[in-house]
């Protein structure tokens, strides 16, 4: 996945502009392990963990039950 800001958008020096991530139910760990090794430190990027969330999703409404 990855993301970035809309066309066009103004941007000041050292800002973050875009961000990605592999999903780890894809992507096999010798990949993410060889990302990590590959990265350039002085390009501006960097290679990250992503921990386990801390947060969740509590459904309010019927949606689940009506399957939706």
């Amino acid at each position: 996945m990855c993301a970035t800001l809309h066309t066009n958008t103004m941007v000041r020096r050292g800002q973050v502009v875009a961000g990605t991530r592999a999903d780890t139910l894809v992507v096999m760990k010798k990949v993410i392990d060889e990302a990590k090794r590959l990265r350039d430190p002085t390009a501006g990027h960097e290679v990250k963990e992503i921990g386990r969330p801390t947060v969740g999703v509590v459904i309010t409404g019927n949606e689940v039950y009506h399957g939706r």
